[in-house]
């Protein structure tokens, strides 16, 4: 079996590669006093040149040079500038493989880095144990791993050393927290988790049998649509008759007789009066089937529960309190409506039969908790509305609030304002002055609003298109990943390695992308077949992949220098968005009364001042959105940067953006941190007066220098 990947090439580079932007080179690589004290001992310019690039490179990565490996022209020029030399200096340094080791050596002993070996290994290895735990993934412990080693002073080791010390302080970890829960299980907590499981109902009850009432009321009047057409076409024969014979002034007594017969005639009326009852009929009828889904969590839950109610639902609250305690006689009614359904369903079910009495009990206080007639003590989601408005005192003693204590004064007040505005609207409509309107025939017409859009827009954008050049989307696809490399997210489930088959793979998100199906997709190309596609779908494509990649390309996305016109990442907004499911098996769950009574889901996205998605969640059409927003700028790095966020009031939630506030607050901290750490380098004057004139300048030219292969 391949041995356990835990970095992609990619990760590796971050790790690993030498920096090349001004600001980490002036971060890492910026030689200090004491650095050029050091660096002078050395006589020859190319000696000082690469004994200043080694300590450089042992300082950030952290690492020593590779043989072969090829030094970018933006550190040549760096570190040449600063000691007054030029890029070719560094070449005559490959001469002598001696001298490279020594100053090695010496750069070990002046700043005392060490390797990864003897004690400072061990004591690594029991650092990123009990580091291990924290990590959120493969990639955060090994970044972890790697600035402890750069802290401690230690030599990075290769990097199969680090994927195997992390992949073996991942898989002990797991194994140290699965004992730790499994200890505190005690056997009575134990024996509660398996009756709760035992004991799982699926499902919301109470509006899932509803609908399954109605759905078998609908099936049961579709089921008889037949009998029906063929009854009323009977009683239409029927009533034709005795019209006709009324019209003709002969007799109606024979009509029966004669035609479809008495004994007919009194089965069409008794299946007439059958159907009339099934049409009639309303999914209430049908609840008592699910009688039993109730007994198994009604008892416990309502034993649980601290339900308290308005004056209005007391009558609902007894009835509850009677509920748990148990039925011994006829139960009280006052907690329905008069005009309740219910009534004639209870009035109709046998003496001593309380079932349907205790559903309807419970369907009620569904609504009650809908409306706010009852609520739970200490409950955040079903708390007392009256919680979360301002007390009248706070009121009194705010000067600000414009609005009056007294309904009747703001009653007054919003009449003659409305009054008049009307008189207003009267004298502008005869007139014939209605802004962007007009009065005719005794109706209020609204003239259309035009977009401000200026001439040729539309001549610009159709050139645009027509400059596109045509290219396969594809191939597209391949340039957007060689510039961000979202496909190494793609990664094999077992073995953590990058797919190879990049066509197949985009072949594959294309084919999702567009809702078009691996088989659809097969026929479609010329490269793959459907079973080559199904591999790479089962084995690479998930969901968690899907958020790093999506993750990667809004980070390149961001570093755009078109990004910046349109917002510099700090606010996002996030809503929902209602997708129609089919109304079959568990999405008959997920019905919101907001989009009707069709099941679906919804796609709750994120999206920041730069335009770009940057996280997307399916979440049930159910719930609360609010829970979902934190989720979404916790998933990367660019909804970490947003300092203000958007949202309606699906979204709002007083608790949830608390948690927020102080995340951002947090956030905020740490950021300044880093903000000095990096711009509060200064370059001494004394270390300016060796910088030659052009030598800012070169760090922009292109060069390279390769590191000599012969050091080990």
């Amino acid at each position: 079996m391949p041995r356990r990947v835990t970095l992609t090439d990619r990760q590796r580079e971050a790790l690993f590669h030498l920096p090349v932007d001004q600001g980490d080179l002036l971060r890492h690589y910026t030689l200090s006093d004491e650095d050029l004290g050091h660096i002078r001992q050395r006589r020859r310019a190319h000696n000082r040149f690469g004994f200043a690039l080694q300590l450089c490179v042992l300082r950030y990565p952290g690492r020593v040079l590779t043989p072969g490996e090829l030094i970018p022209a933006q550190v040549s020029d760096f570190i040449a500038a600063q000691l007054g030399l030029s890029r070719d200096d560094l070449l005559l340094y490959a001469a002598r493989e001696e001298t490279r080791h020594e100053h090695l050596a010496d750069l070990r002993r002046i700043y005392g880095y060490r390797s990864f070996s003897g004690r400072g290994a061990r004591d690594l290895r029991d650092w990123i144990a009990r580091e291990a735990e924290a990590a959120t993934s493969n990639e955060d412990l090994a970044r972890r791993f790697v600035a402890e080693c750069r802290r401690t002073r230690t030599i990075l080791p290769g990097f199969s050393t680090i994927e195997r010390l992390c992949a073996n302080a991942l898989v002990k970890a797991e194994r140290r927290i699965e004992d730790r829960i499994a200890h505190r299980i005690t056997p009575a907590l134990s024996e509660n988790l398996a009756h709760l499981l035992e004991n799982t109902v699926d499902g919301r009850i109470v509006g899932r049998l509803y609908r399954v009432s109605e759905r078998l009321c609908s099936t049961k009047i579709a089921d008889e649509k037949a009998a029906v057409r063929d009854t009323l076409k009977s009683f239409a024969e029927i009533g034709g008759a005795l019209l006709g014979a009324q019209d003709d002034g002969a007799s109606l007594d024979g009509i029966i007789t004669t035609g479809p017969g008495w004994e007919r005639f009194r089965t069409l009326v008794a299946t007439a009066s059958a159907l009339t009852n099934v049409l009639a009929a309303d999914p209430l009828s049908r609840v008592l089937d699910g009688y039993h889904r109730f007994r198994l969590y009604a008892p416990r839950m309502l034993r649980l529960l601290d339900m308290q109610a308005a004056p209005i639902a007391k009558p609902l609250l007894t009835a509850i309190a009677l509920l748990q305690s148990g039925i011994k006689s006829d139960p009280p009614m006052d907690f329905l409506r008069p005009n309740s359904k219910w009534h004639r369903h209870l009035r109709a079910a046998p003496a001593g039969d309380y079932r349907l009495w205790e559903i309807a009990v419970l369907f009620h206080i569904r609504d009650a908790f809908r409306s706010g007639d009852i609520w739970l003590a200490k409950s955040r989601r079903y708390g007392d509305l009256k919680q979360i408005l301002v007390p009248p005192q706070a009121i009194e003693q705010t000067a600000r609030f414009a609005v009056p204590l007294q309904p009747g004064e703001w009653l007054a007040e919003r009449r003659a304002r409305l009054d008049t505005q009307l008189k207003a609207l009267g004298r502008a409509a005869r007139t014939g002055t209605i802004p962007g309107g007009i009065i005719e025939n005794g109706k209020l017409h609204i003239d259309k609003l035009k977009a401000d859009t200026p001439e040729g827009t539309e001549d610009l954008v159709l050139d645009l298109y027509q400059q596109l050049p045509s290219t396969r989307i594809t191939d597209l696809l391949l340039e957007v990943d060689e510039r961000t490399g979202f496909s190494e997210a793609f990664t094999h489930l077992c073995t953590g390695v990058p797919c190879r088959d990049q066509i197949g793979l985009m072949n594959v998100l294309l084919a999702e992308g567009v809702n078009l199906g691996l088989r659809k997709m097969a026929a479609a190309t010329n490269t793959h077949s459907f079973w080559e596609l199904l591999r790479i779908a089962r084995w690479h494509v998930e969901g968690s992949a899907y958020d790093r990649a999506l993750a990667m390309i809004v980070e390149a996305h961001a570093a755009l220098p078109m990004s910046a016109f349109w917002g510099q990442g700090k606010s996002a907004s996030s809503d929902g968005q209602f997708f129609l499911a089919t109304e079959q098996g568990e999405a008959m769950n997920l019905i919101n009364a907001k989009y009707g009574n069709v099941p679906g889901l919804k796609g709750y996205s994120h999206v920041s001042d730069q335009y770009a998605p940057f996280a997307t969640q399916v979440i049930p059409a159910t719930v609360s959105e609010a829970p979902y927003i934190l989720d979404g700028l916790l998933m990367n790095d660019a909804g970490r940067r947003v300092r203000q966020h958007f949202a309606d009031t699906g979204g709002f939630t007083d608790h949830v953006f608390a948690a927020i506030i102080i995340f951002w607050n947090t956030m905020k901290l740490g950021e300044v941190v880093d903000r000095r750490a990096v711009d509060g380098i200064i370059i001494p004057p004394d270390l300016l007066a060796h910088v030659s004139p052009l030598g800012w300048e070169h760090i922009n030219l292109t060069g390279e220098y390769r590191w000599p292969k012969s050091l080990a």
